[in-house]
C-alpha cells in the first residue's frame, strides 16, 4: 500500500471516530446532531443524512446550494418527494466564482425542473454569489453546514454539516429562504429548452465537457446512480 493510501484511510478511520462521538453527544436526544464526512471514497452520512431528510419530507422541502451535481439518486429522491405532493423548492446561484461549477449546475437545470421541482436562480446585484448550504423540511427539520451538494463534498472532502429537528430553527432557515427569493428568477422547464435550443454549438460542447470530465476525474460509483 503506498504512503498516499495509508495516510488517507488513517485520516478516514480519524474522522469517522470523531463523527460517531460528534452524534453521540447529549444535544442527540434533543434533536441535534453533527455529521462529518471523512476522505474516504466509502464516507457518505452527510449524503445519506440529506436522502433521509427528503424521503421524511411530507410538505414542503426548501433547499439552498451554490455547487450542485449531486448524482442522478438524489435528484430522484426530490422527484419522489413532489410526486408525493411535496412542494419543492431548489435554489442556486445564477453564476458562481467557477465556470466549471456553473457548467455542472446547468446540467442538473432540465432533471430537476423534468422531475416536478421548482427552481429559482439567485442574482441579488452587488452580491458575487449566494453560498448558503441549507436545507429545510416541513418547517421542522434541516441542514445548514459547509458540504456542497456534489461529488467532490460528498465523497472526497472533509466537510461537516449541523442536522436537527427543531421547529423554531427550520421555520428561520424557511424565513431566509423567502426572503432570499426576491433576487431570484424561476427558471420553467420549457423555457429552459427553449434557451438550450437556441445556445451555440461551442457552449453546448463546452458544458458537455465538463460534464464528462467531472465523470471521469470523480469516482462514479453505484450509489450515485
Amino acid at each position: 500500500m503506498s504512503k498516499i493510501n495509508q495516510e488517507r484511510r488513517e485520516k478516514a478511520k480519524e474522522w469517522r471516530s470523531e463523527s460517531k462521538q460528534a452524534v453521540s453527544k447529549p444535544s442527540q436526544r434533543k434533536g441535534f446532531k453533527v455529521l462529518t464526512n471523512a476522505p474516504s471514497f466509502r464516507e457518505h452520512a452527510i449524503r445519506d443524512e440529506y436522502i433521509k431528510l427528503i424521503r421524511s419530507a411530507e410538505k414542503s422541502i426548501c433547499l439552498n446550494n451554490p455547487y450542485f451535481f449531486p448524482g442522478r439518486k438524489f435528484i430522484r429522491e426530490l422527484g419522489k418527494a413532489v410526486e408525493r405532493g411535496v412542494e419543492v423548492k431548489v435554489m442556486l446561484p445564477l453564476r458562481t466564482d467557477h465556470s466549471s461549477s456553473d457548467a455542472l449546475n446547468q446540467a442538473c437545470f432540465k432533471k430537476i425542473l423534468a422531475r416536478g421541482a421548482r427552481l429559482f436562480l439567485y442574482n441579488k446585484p452587488g452580491v458575487t454569489f449566494i453560498h448558503a448550504k441549507t436545507l429545510s423540511v416541513d418547517g421542522k427539520y434541516g441542514t445548514i453546514g459547509s458540504s456542497n451538494l456534489d461529488y467532490l463534498s460528498l465523497s472526497m472532502n472533509c466537510e461537516i454539516n449541523f442536522f436537527f429537528a427543531n421547529t423554531a430553527l427550520a421555520q428561520e432557515l424557511e424565513k431566509q429562504f423567502e426572503k432570499d427569493l426576491q433576487y431570484c428568477q424561476e427558471k420553467l422547464l420549457r423555457e429552459h429548452l427553449e434557451e438550450v435550443k437556441k445556445e451555440g454549438t461551442i457552449k453546448k460542447s463546452l458544458s458537455q465537457t465538463y460534464h464528462t470530465l467531472n465523470g471521469f476525474l470523480i469516482p462514479r460509483q453505484q450509489e450515485y446512480q
